[in-house]
């Protein structure tokens, strides 16, 4: 009788605990409910709700906000930044956002004269590559020159074109992009010459490539 009683009451407990943990985990669903279908963010010390045209709503009378700190290098490093990524940059102090195509000063005053794009002369037969993609270019705002286009048919460690005077690093800078859907590497020499270098590409692609000129 005291073995059937002993069993009796292990087969309790165990209907006990199979139960408890569907129950248990329903509960923790239904804390977290209110969490995962709330949207709106508000981070204060007074315990106010977002506004309700805000995702995020920030208040402080002692605090500011911290972006994304990092150099002008490690910027162009972002793969595929989304249109309005904004980051503060620490070489010159400034906040840059990416406007799609290039990354812009958001400093900018309203009256900077920012350039048309100027089409180079391309060399050693080099290309545009036509159809619906852009010529390749170049243009400067303030003290960063951009580039843009892809070419075609570039030959090994040839010079792409030449820029002028005023549009050229003060010391050699290369860049990584795309051709032949590989990475390639891009030199911008002090003397002004655009060039692929260690390698041959049929397209390459001058895309969001820009350097300081200063």
């Amino acid at each position: 009788m005291r073995t059937n009683s002993y069993q009796s009451s292990l087969k309790g407990k165990r209907l006990f605990n199979v139960a408890i943990k569907p129950l248990s985990s329903l509960i923790v669903i239904l804390l977290l409910l209110p969490i995962l279908t709330f949207s709106q963010v508000a981070i204060n010390e007074d315990d106010t709700e977002a506004e309700p045209s805000a995702m995020l709503d920030i208040k402080s009378t002692d605090k500011g906000m911290l972006i994304p700190r990092m150099t002008v290098t490690q910027r162009d490093s972002i793969s595929f930044p989304a249109n309005g990524l904004m980051v503060y940059i620490t070489d010159d102090s400034t906040f840059s956002y990416f406007n799609g195509f290039v990354w812009k000063n958001l400093l900018e005053s309203s009256d900077s004269q920012i350039e048309e794009w100027q089409l180079p002369t391309l060399l050693n037969g080099i290309s545009n590559y036509g159809g619906d993609y852009s010529e390749a270019g170049y243009y400067k705002d303030r003290n960063r020159v951009f580039l843009r286009g892809l070419v075609a048919n570039v030959g090994y460690n040839k010079t792409i074109f030449v820029l002028p005077a005023g549009y050229r690093p003060i010391a050699a800078t290369s860049v990584i992009t795309i051709g032949n859907d590989q990475p390639k590497r891009i030199q911008i020499t002090p003397d002004g010459n655009v060039m692929l270098l260690y390698s041959t590409a049929g397209w390459l692609s001058l895309e969001n490539i820009s350097f300081r000129i200063d």
